[in-house]
């Protein structure tokens, strides 16, 4: 969250945008990226929807203006910005050490191992790198466990199915390829989340053309072939 007057470094500013995912570039042109020139830092937050440049003064915000994105001029100002960050995975720079020792205690230190401790010093492909969330963020937990009666759509299950069995396989592979050592908790299989909805949708076919609606225990199906 930045504001007009507050006090932070243009050098801290572009640290903290970094850590949150976003990527340097020459000209802020799409989503997620940020540019520097002198004392002037445009940005491209993923929650707006146009490039913003702020203005610094020392080390104080001068001024927040939108731009254009074709002519990168000024258009208005603002009082204040709200940046959010690309990724779930948030880890401050202190705290990777700790988070590398972490991930080396289940994984043996594999050249992939090694490249994917780089890129999380380097913030680099985050949005690859989900497999050590359980590692950076102490409080993980899969989605559905935060809901007391979860409710699932599936809008074509046996196809689902059939791209899990892959996908599974790929994991699998990956994990052996990295001597993984510990508890396999990433993701979630159909099965378990079948098991754990309170309630299962199952949307077949064309929805608009549903012609019945059959209700069984703990699930509803929707069908369009009566």
């Amino acid at each position: 969250y930045l504001k007009v007057g507050q006090e932070i470094q243009l050098k801290k500013l572009v640290e903290e945008l970094v850590i949150r995912g976003y990527k340097k570039v020459s000209i802020t042109e799409e989503l997620g990226t940020f540019s520097v020139r002198g004392s002037i830092v445009d940005i491209y937050p993923i929650n707006k929807d146009t490039v913003y440049r702020v203005n610094f003064f020392d080390d104080e915000i001068e001024t927040i203006k939108r731009v254009n994105i074709q002519t990168q001029m000024s258009e208005g100002k603002e009082q204040s910005l709200n940046i959010f960050p690309l990724y779930d995975m948030y880890y401050d720079q202190s705290e990777i050490e700790q988070i590398e020792k972490t991930i080396l205690k289940d994984h043996t230190l594999t050249e992939k191992v090694e490249k994917d401790l780089t890129k999380i010093k380097n913030y680099d492909s985050l949005d690859q790198l989900y497999i050590y969330l359980p590692y950076i963020d102490p409080n993980y937990t899969p989605f559905l466990t935060l809901f007391d009666e979860p409710i699932c759509f599936f809008e074509d299950l046996n196809h689902i199915i059939d791209h899990q069995k892959p996908a599974l396989l790929e994991i699998t592979e990956y994990l052996l390829s990295v001597k993984y050592n510990g508890k396999n908790d990433y993701f979630l299989t159909i099965e378990e989340i079948l098991k754990m909805s309170s309630k299962n949708i199952f949307l077949k076919n064309n929805i608009s053309s549903l012609n019945d609606i059959k209700l069984s225990v703990g699930s509803i199906n929707f069908n369009s072939n009566v």
